[in-house]
């Protein structure tokens, strides 16, 4: 399993980095992993089309066979062509990023994201999030959770016991609306729950110039239109 480990871990860092390229010595220094481990596997992955070799030496990036597997009928890439071309629209309008997350275990996945056009803007450099307590998209998912595994999301987190107290609340309404002191911002999401379908959340920020209870309405006639066309696609679940 180990062995297995180090091939997802490659390949999930070359996917990041593949604006760039990685190398085996990039590899194996972010993953504290021998050079030539690192190469055996991504020459491998290459072989079997996960990863492909850049012109620059040394370099590899995701291959065909990622783009591939995203074009089967699962139930995650139908959430993810449901909700992108609407996410990609409200990000315009909002001139600020927007995500889809699930769950996996104690932590988010971003299935998908938009953004605006903003020059020198990069995606989040990870897959995973932890951070629940301050996310509209972990604090909706949470709400989906069994009492015991939501606490266990949020052990050691400052406020924990507020929160945990509030998804009950949560979960019943489908949505969050709250205040980033931190950043100035309005932190706004809802909650996309069907049956045969994992949850998943739509979140995002709205500045202070822009209207919360528009984006709000907004949200909830785009994530009525992500429910209804997962409900006519159910047969593929």
């Amino acid at each position: 399993m180990k062995s297995l480990d180090k091939a997802l871990d490659i390949l999930e860092l070359a996917v990041l980095e593949e604006r760039l390229g990685l190398t085996p010595g990039q590899a194996a220094d972010v993953l504290g992993l021998n050079i030539a481990t690192c190469s055996r596997i991504m020459n491998r992955l290459c072989e079997r089309g996960y990863l492909i070799r850049l012109r620059r030496r040394g370099a590899y990036a995701a291959g065909p066979m990622i783009a591939t597997l995203f074009n089967r009928q699962g139930i995650f890439t139908q959430l993810s062509r449901a909700a992108e071309p609407r996410l990609r629209k409200f990000a315009a309008w909002l001139d600020m990023p927007v995500n889809l997350a699930v769950m996996h275990g104690k932590e988010r996945i971003m299935l998908c994201f938009s953004a605006p056009a903003t020059p020198g803007w990069l995606p989040w450099h990870e897959f995973r999030f932890s951070n629940h307590a301050t996310s509209a998209t972990g604090r909706l998912l949470l709400s989906t959770l069994p009492a015991e595994e939501a606490a266990k999301c949020l052990k050691g987190v400052n406020g924990a016991d507020e929160l945990l107290a509030q998804l009950p609340e949560i979960r019943k309404q489908g949505f969050v609306d709250f205040d980033d002191t931190l950043f100035k911002l309005r932190i706004q999401g809802m909650l996309i729950d069907l049956p045969g379908c994992p949850p998943a959340a739509i979140g995002y920020g709205v500045r202070p110039e822009q209207s919360h209870a528009e984006a709000m309405r907004k949200l909830t006639v785009i994530t009525e239109e992500i429910r209804s066309e997962l409900l006519q696609a159910s047969g593929a679940f």
